[in-house]
Protein backbone atom coordinates (compact mmCIF):
# COMPACT_ATOMS: atom_id res chain seq x y z
CA UNK A 1 0.00 0.00 0.00
CA UNK A 2 1.28 3.55 -1.14
CA UNK A 3 0.63 6.80 0.01
CA UNK A 4 0.85 10.26 -2.60
CA UNK A 5 0.35 13.40 -1.09
CA UNK A 6 0.03 17.03 -3.40
CA UNK A 7 1.67 19.69 -1.97
CA UNK A 8 -0.33 22.78 -1.26
CA UNK A 9 -3.51 20.10 -1.83
CA UNK A 10 -5.86 17.93 0.67
CA UNK A 11 -5.47 15.18 -2.22
CA UNK A 12 -4.88 12.17 -0.82
CA UNK A 13 -4.33 9.20 -3.00
CA UNK A 14 -4.15 5.55 -2.12
CA UNK A 15 -2.93 2.87 -3.76
CA UNK A 16 -3.20 -0.90 -3.11
CA UNK A 17 -2.71 -4.00 -3.99
CA UNK A 18 -4.49 -6.56 -5.87
CA UNK A 19 -4.30 -8.93 -2.58
CA UNK A 20 -5.37 -6.11 -0.14
CA UNK A 21 -7.86 -5.12 -2.57
CA UNK A 22 -9.50 -8.25 -2.34
CA UNK A 23 -9.05 -8.48 1.48
CA UNK A 24 -11.09 -5.15 2.01
CA UNK A 25 -13.64 -6.45 -0.67
CA UNK A 26 -13.78 -9.36 1.28
CA UNK A 27 -13.97 -7.87 4.78
CA UNK A 28 -16.66 -5.46 3.30
CA UNK A 29 -19.05 -8.40 2.30
CA UNK A 30 -18.70 -10.57 5.20
CA UNK A 31 -20.33 -7.53 7.30
CA UNK A 32 -22.98 -6.88 5.05
CA UNK A 33 -24.10 -10.42 4.68
CA UNK A 34 -23.90 -10.75 8.50
CA UNK A 35 -25.74 -7.36 9.26
CA UNK A 36 -28.13 -8.22 6.43
CA UNK A 37 -29.05 -12.14 7.81
CA UNK A 38 -29.35 -10.25 11.62
CA UNK A 39 -32.08 -7.62 9.88
CA UNK A 40 -34.11 -10.98 8.29
CA UNK A 41 -33.60 -12.65 11.52
CA UNK A 42 -35.37 -10.10 13.52
CA UNK A 43 -37.47 -9.73 11.10
CA UNK A 44 -39.07 -13.34 11.00
CA UNK A 45 -41.39 -12.64 13.86
CA UNK A 46 -44.00 -15.37 12.34
CA UNK A 47 -41.57 -17.94 13.23
CA UNK A 48 -42.12 -17.35 17.04
CA UNK A 49 -38.92 -19.10 17.84
CA UNK A 50 -37.17 -18.72 21.31
CA UNK A 51 -33.98 -17.59 22.46
CA UNK A 52 -32.72 -20.88 23.88
CA UNK A 53 -28.45 -20.20 23.06
CA UNK A 54 -27.85 -24.46 22.85
CA UNK A 55 -25.48 -25.09 20.78
CA UNK A 56 -26.34 -28.05 19.04
CA UNK A 57 -29.90 -26.68 18.31
CA UNK A 58 -28.82 -22.98 17.31
CA UNK A 59 -28.63 -21.69 14.08
CA UNK A 60 -25.67 -20.24 12.62
CA UNK A 61 -26.72 -17.43 10.18
CA UNK A 62 -28.60 -16.37 13.70
CA UNK A 63 -26.92 -13.62 15.47
CA UNK A 64 -29.45 -13.34 18.48
CA UNK A 65 -28.82 -17.43 18.83
CA UNK A 66 -32.49 -18.33 18.16
CA UNK A 67 -33.21 -22.24 17.97
CA UNK A 68 -33.54 -23.34 14.28
CA UNK A 69 -36.84 -24.50 13.51
CA UNK A 70 -35.44 -27.48 11.30
CA UNK A 71 -34.16 -29.21 15.28
CA UNK A 72 -37.98 -28.96 16.13
CA UNK A 73 -38.98 -30.65 12.54
CA UNK A 74 -36.72 -33.07 13.39
CA UNK A 75 -37.52 -33.52 17.57
CA UNK A 76 -41.52 -34.19 16.76
CA UNK A 77 -40.67 -36.07 13.40
CA UNK A 78 -38.23 -38.79 14.32
CA UNK A 79 -40.42 -39.85 17.40
CA UNK A 80 -43.33 -39.73 15.59
CA UNK A 81 -42.12 -42.28 12.91
CA UNK A 82 -41.23 -45.08 14.78
CA UNK A 83 -43.89 -44.92 16.57
CA UNK A 84 -45.88 -45.70 13.70
CA UNK A 85 -43.08 -47.96 12.73
CA UNK A 86 -43.70 -50.27 15.81
CA UNK A 87 -47.02 -51.09 15.02
CA UNK A 88 -47.27 -53.86 12.46
CA UNK A 89 -44.08 -54.96 9.77
CA UNK A 90 -46.25 -53.31 7.13
CA UNK A 91 -46.27 -49.73 9.33
CA UNK A 92 -42.72 -50.42 9.71
CA UNK A 93 -41.71 -50.38 5.69
CA UNK A 94 -43.93 -47.46 5.80
CA UNK A 95 -42.59 -45.42 7.93
CA UNK A 96 -39.01 -45.93 6.77
CA UNK A 97 -40.22 -44.83 3.14
CA UNK A 98 -41.27 -41.86 4.94
CA UNK A 99 -38.09 -41.04 6.07
CA UNK A 100 -36.56 -41.46 3.26
CA UNK A 101 -38.79 -38.57 1.76
CA UNK A 102 -38.52 -36.24 4.74
CA UNK A 103 -35.38 -36.55 4.81
CA UNK A 104 -34.95 -35.87 0.72
CA UNK A 105 -37.28 -33.03 1.24
CA UNK A 106 -35.24 -31.14 3.67
CA UNK A 107 -32.22 -31.82 1.90
CA UNK A 108 -33.34 -30.05 -1.14
CA UNK A 109 -34.86 -27.12 0.43
CA UNK A 110 -31.53 -26.69 2.00
CA UNK A 111 -29.88 -26.48 -0.74
CA UNK A 112 -32.34 -24.64 -2.65
CA UNK A 113 -32.30 -21.80 -0.27
CA UNK A 114 -28.39 -22.23 0.97
CA UNK A 115 -29.14 -22.57 3.98
CA UNK A 116 -26.99 -24.85 6.60
CA UNK A 117 -29.88 -26.79 8.96
CA UNK A 118 -29.38 -28.90 12.00
CA UNK A 119 -32.32 -30.96 11.35
CA UNK A 120 -29.96 -34.00 9.99
CA UNK A 121 -27.18 -33.31 12.87
CA UNK A 122 -30.31 -33.63 15.52
CA UNK A 123 -31.76 -36.44 13.38
CA UNK A 124 -28.52 -38.25 14.19
CA UNK A 125 -28.64 -37.40 17.52
CA UNK A 126 -31.90 -38.87 18.49
CA UNK A 127 -30.88 -42.04 16.59
CA UNK A 128 -27.55 -42.07 18.58
CA UNK A 129 -29.33 -41.74 21.94
CA UNK A 130 -32.48 -44.19 20.73
CA UNK A 131 -29.79 -47.10 19.61
CA UNK A 132 -27.53 -46.76 22.37
CA UNK A 133 -30.34 -46.82 25.37
CA UNK A 134 -32.16 -49.44 23.60
CA UNK A 135 -29.18 -51.54 23.50
CA UNK A 136 -28.27 -50.69 26.75
CA UNK A 137 -31.10 -51.01 29.09
CA UNK A 138 -33.36 -53.72 26.43
CA UNK A 139 -31.04 -56.42 24.89
CA UNK A 140 -27.82 -56.32 27.83
CA UNK A 141 -30.38 -57.18 30.74
CA UNK A 142 -31.69 -60.02 28.65
CA UNK A 143 -28.27 -62.11 29.42
CA UNK A 144 -27.88 -63.04 26.20
CA UNK A 145 -24.92 -60.61 24.92
CA UNK A 146 -21.57 -61.46 26.11
CA UNK A 147 -19.06 -58.96 27.62
CA UNK A 148 -16.76 -59.48 26.05
CA UNK A 149 -18.82 -58.47 22.95
CA UNK A 150 -20.93 -55.50 25.14
CA UNK A 151 -17.16 -54.07 24.63
CA UNK A 152 -16.65 -54.46 21.25
CA UNK A 153 -19.72 -52.69 20.97
CA UNK A 154 -18.84 -49.96 23.19
CA UNK A 155 -15.72 -49.02 21.42
CA UNK A 156 -17.10 -48.73 18.12
CA UNK A 157 -19.53 -46.20 19.07
CA UNK A 158 -17.12 -44.34 21.14
CA UNK A 159 -14.49 -44.24 18.39
CA UNK A 160 -17.24 -43.03 16.13
CA UNK A 161 -18.09 -40.55 18.42
CA UNK A 162 -14.78 -39.23 18.57
CA UNK A 163 -14.00 -39.59 14.66
CA UNK A 164 -17.20 -37.19 14.79
CA UNK A 165 -15.92 -34.43 16.96
CA UNK A 166 -12.82 -34.11 14.87
CA UNK A 167 -14.29 -34.02 11.40
CA UNK A 168 -16.78 -31.18 13.13
CA UNK A 169 -13.25 -29.29 13.46
CA UNK A 170 -11.95 -26.59 11.24
CA UNK A 171 -12.00 -28.55 7.88
CA UNK A 172 -9.29 -26.19 6.34
CA UNK A 173 -10.99 -22.85 5.73
CA UNK A 174 -8.47 -20.65 4.00
CA UNK A 175 -7.09 -17.75 5.49
CA UNK A 176 -7.73 -14.41 4.10
CA UNK A 177 -4.32 -13.45 5.89
CA UNK A 178 -1.91 -15.79 4.94
CA UNK A 179 1.35 -14.55 3.72
CA UNK A 180 3.38 -15.34 0.41
CA UNK A 181 5.17 -17.76 1.38
CA UNK A 182 2.23 -19.98 2.53
CA UNK A 183 0.83 -20.02 -0.65
CA UNK A 184 3.83 -20.43 -2.00
CA UNK A 185 3.75 -23.62 -0.19
CA UNK A 186 0.20 -24.44 -1.13
CA UNK A 187 1.09 -24.15 -4.61
CA UNK A 188 4.24 -26.15 -5.27
CA UNK A 189 2.25 -29.15 -3.48
CA UNK A 190 -0.23 -29.22 -6.01
CA UNK A 191 1.95 -27.61 -9.13
CA UNK A 192 -0.83 -25.58 -10.12
CA UNK A 193 -1.26 -21.73 -10.48
CA UNK A 194 -3.81 -20.25 -8.08
CA UNK A 195 -7.03 -18.95 -8.57
CA UNK A 196 -9.36 -15.86 -6.94
CA UNK A 197 -12.96 -16.98 -5.82
CA UNK A 198 -15.94 -15.46 -7.77
CA UNK A 199 -17.72 -15.25 -4.39
CA UNK A 200 -15.51 -14.05 -1.74
CA UNK A 201 -12.74 -12.80 -4.01
CA UNK A 202 -9.59 -14.59 -2.13
CA UNK A 203 -7.01 -16.13 -3.87
CA UNK A 204 -7.63 -19.33 -4.24
CA UNK A 205 -5.14 -21.84 -4.13
CA UNK A 206 -5.46 -25.27 -6.36
CA UNK A 207 -8.49 -27.62 -5.57
CA UNK A 208 -9.81 -24.90 -3.22
CA UNK A 209 -13.41 -24.28 -3.48
CA UNK A 210 -16.24 -22.31 -2.19
CA UNK A 211 -18.79 -23.44 0.25
CA UNK A 212 -22.21 -21.47 -0.33
CA UNK A 213 -23.59 -23.53 3.36
CA UNK A 214 -20.75 -22.36 5.34
CA UNK A 215 -19.59 -19.33 3.09
CA UNK A 216 -16.31 -20.00 3.33
CA UNK A 217 -13.19 -20.80 1.34
CA UNK A 218 -12.08 -24.69 2.06
CA UNK A 219 -8.67 -26.26 0.93
CA UNK A 220 -9.37 -29.13 -1.15
CA UNK A 221 -12.85 -29.57 -0.31
CA UNK A 222 -14.04 -33.00 -0.92
CA UNK A 223 -18.47 -31.85 -0.09
CA UNK A 224 -20.52 -29.92 2.52
CA UNK A 225 -21.66 -33.19 5.05
CA UNK A 226 -24.92 -32.09 6.46
CA UNK A 227 -25.30 -35.19 8.77
CA UNK A 228 -22.25 -33.52 10.55
CA UNK A 229 -23.14 -29.41 9.23
CA UNK A 230 -19.84 -29.08 8.54
CA UNK A 231 -17.61 -29.15 5.24
CA UNK A 232 -15.16 -32.25 4.78
CA UNK A 233 -11.70 -30.99 3.52
CA UNK A 234 -7.91 -31.39 3.85
CA UNK A 235 -7.98 -30.81 7.82
CA UNK A 236 -10.67 -33.60 8.53
CA UNK A 237 -11.10 -35.76 5.46
CA UNK A 238 -9.23 -38.86 7.37
CA UNK A 239 -11.61 -38.62 10.38
CA UNK A 240 -14.64 -38.25 8.39
CA UNK A 241 -13.96 -41.81 6.27
CA UNK A 242 -12.75 -43.53 9.86
CA UNK A 243 -15.44 -42.23 11.33
CA UNK A 244 -17.50 -43.86 8.40
CA UNK A 245 -15.77 -46.95 9.04
CA UNK A 246 -16.20 -47.41 12.72
CA UNK A 247 -19.98 -46.10 12.39
CA UNK A 248 -20.76 -48.57 9.80
CA UNK A 249 -19.17 -51.26 11.83
CA UNK A 250 -20.75 -50.82 15.00
CA UNK A 251 -24.35 -50.22 13.29
CA UNK A 252 -23.98 -53.80 11.97
CA UNK A 253 -22.55 -54.97 14.57
CA UNK A 254 -25.13 -53.61 16.94
CA UNK A 255 -28.12 -54.76 14.40
CA UNK A 256 -26.77 -58.45 14.76
CA UNK A 257 -26.39 -58.23 18.57
CA UNK A 258 -29.76 -57.06 18.92
CA UNK A 259 -31.69 -59.06 16.15
CA UNK A 260 -29.90 -62.26 17.50
CA UNK A 261 -31.03 -61.58 20.64
CA UNK A 262 -34.68 -61.04 20.20
CA UNK A 263 -35.52 -63.40 17.36
CA UNK A 264 -34.68 -66.82 16.71
CA UNK A 265 -30.61 -66.99 15.74
CA UNK A 266 -29.35 -69.61 13.02
CA UNK A 267 -25.42 -70.31 13.03
CA UNK A 268 -24.11 -68.92 9.40
CA UNK A 269 -21.21 -71.09 8.25
CA UNK A 270 -20.09 -71.81 11.85
CA UNK A 271 -18.90 -68.66 11.79
CA UNK A 272 -21.21 -65.99 13.61
CA UNK A 273 -24.87 -66.29 14.26
CA UNK A 274 -27.56 -64.35 12.60
CA UNK A 275 -31.28 -63.75 12.84
CA UNK A 276 -33.85 -66.61 11.18
CA UNK A 277 -37.41 -65.66 11.84
CA UNK A 278 -38.74 -63.35 14.37
CA UNK A 279 -42.44 -64.49 15.13
CA UNK A 280 -44.98 -62.01 17.56
CA UNK A 281 -41.38 -59.28 17.53
CA UNK A 282 -44.83 -57.61 17.19
CA UNK A 283 -46.95 -58.49 19.95
CA UNK A 284 -45.22 -56.19 22.56
CA UNK A 285 -44.38 -52.67 21.69
CA UNK A 286 -40.77 -52.74 23.25
CA UNK A 287 -39.69 -56.19 21.69
CA UNK A 288 -41.59 -54.26 18.72
CA UNK A 289 -39.68 -51.05 19.50
CA UNK A 290 -35.88 -52.55 19.93
CA UNK A 291 -37.05 -54.77 16.84
CA UNK A 292 -37.94 -52.09 14.24
CA UNK A 293 -34.34 -50.18 15.85
CA UNK A 294 -32.38 -52.65 14.97
CA UNK A 295 -33.58 -52.73 11.10
CA UNK A 296 -33.06 -49.22 11.36
CA UNK A 297 -29.71 -49.73 12.23
CA UNK A 298 -29.03 -52.23 9.71
CA UNK A 299 -30.47 -49.91 6.99
CA UNK A 300 -28.21 -46.72 7.87
CA UNK A 301 -25.56 -48.94 8.17
CA UNK A 302 -25.74 -49.93 4.21
CA UNK A 303 -25.89 -46.73 3.51
CA UNK A 304 -23.02 -45.28 5.46
CA UNK A 305 -20.73 -48.51 3.48
CA UNK A 306 -22.19 -47.48 0.10
CA UNK A 307 -20.92 -43.77 1.13
CA UNK A 308 -17.17 -45.52 2.45
CA UNK A 309 -16.82 -47.15 -0.36
CA UNK A 310 -17.34 -43.62 -2.44
CA UNK A 311 -14.63 -41.53 -0.30
CA UNK A 312 -12.70 -44.69 -0.53
CA UNK A 313 -12.59 -44.72 -4.29
CA UNK A 314 -12.26 -41.04 -4.50
CA UNK A 315 -9.15 -41.49 -2.40
CA UNK A 316 -7.39 -43.68 -4.46
CA UNK A 317 -7.99 -41.85 -7.61
CA UNK A 318 -6.58 -38.91 -5.81
CA UNK A 319 -9.92 -36.61 -6.01
CA UNK A 320 -13.18 -35.15 -4.47
CA UNK A 321 -16.52 -35.38 -4.67
CA UNK A 322 -17.02 -31.56 -5.68
CA UNK A 323 -14.19 -32.08 -8.51
CA UNK A 324 -16.51 -35.15 -9.90
CA UNK A 325 -20.05 -33.05 -9.86
CA UNK A 326 -17.87 -30.64 -11.47
CA UNK A 327 -15.75 -32.43 -14.55
CA UNK A 328 -18.41 -35.98 -14.06
CA UNK A 329 -15.32 -37.68 -15.12
CA UNK A 330 -12.32 -39.78 -12.57
CA UNK A 331 -9.28 -37.24 -13.47
CA UNK A 332 -7.00 -39.76 -11.32
CA UNK A 333 -5.35 -43.12 -12.93
CA UNK A 334 -6.97 -46.59 -12.55
CA UNK A 335 -3.60 -47.93 -12.24
CA UNK A 336 -2.94 -49.98 -9.32
CA UNK A 337 0.43 -48.17 -8.60
CA UNK A 338 -1.50 -44.93 -8.82
CA UNK A 339 -4.07 -45.99 -6.94
CA UNK A 340 -1.33 -47.40 -3.96
CA UNK A 341 0.63 -44.16 -4.24
CA UNK A 342 -2.80 -41.50 -3.94
CA UNK A 343 -3.82 -43.81 -1.19
CA UNK A 344 -0.08 -43.76 0.40
CA UNK A 345 -0.23 -39.94 -0.19
CA UNK A 346 -3.62 -39.23 1.60
CA UNK A 347 -3.01 -41.61 5.02
CA UNK A 348 0.44 -40.90 5.28
CA UNK A 349 1.74 -37.31 3.94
Amino acid sequence: MGILLSPGTYNLQLTFTPTQIAKIRWSIQTSVLFMRGAESQECRSDQKLCKLKIPVFTNPASCCGAVDCHCIYALITFPLLFLLAIQSFYSMIISFAAMIIILRLVNGHSHRERIRSKFFLVWGILSYVQLLLLFQLVVVPQLKILLSENAVLTSLVVAALYFAQCSRRNPGILNPHRNEDETKILIEEEGVREGRCAVCLLPMPPRTSHCLMCGVCVLRRDHHCIWLDVCIGANNHRHFILGLFTLAAGLFYGANLTLTSICQPMMFWGLFLVPQSCPGVFDAWLDAWVYVSAVYAALVACLVTVVLLQQLLMVACNTTVYEIRKYQQLNGSLKPASLISNCFNFWVK
